[in-house]
């Protein structure tokens, strides 16, 4: 939570959202627009990445449904 909170009285905090179906390239394209645009963090898929490495978070791809 501390980040989140220095991010917010540091920083302007932006948001933008890559949308479409699974396998067309959406997490590869986040992380070449973060990497053009000196963007550290992308959340991902319920993973909050910062600089490409895993700070926090688990895919929700690999939850279980019940």
């Amino acid at each position: 939570m501390q980040l989140f909170n220095n991010l917010a009285q540091n920083e302007e905090i932006k948001v933008y959202a890559f949308i479409g179906p699974s396998g067309t390239g959406k997490s590869y394209r986040a992380q070449m627009v973060a990497s053009e645009n000196n963007i550290n963090y992308i959340i991902d898929d319920g993973i909050l990445i910062k600089d490409n490495g895993i700070i926090a978070g688990s895919s929700a791809k690999k939850r279980l449904l019940k």
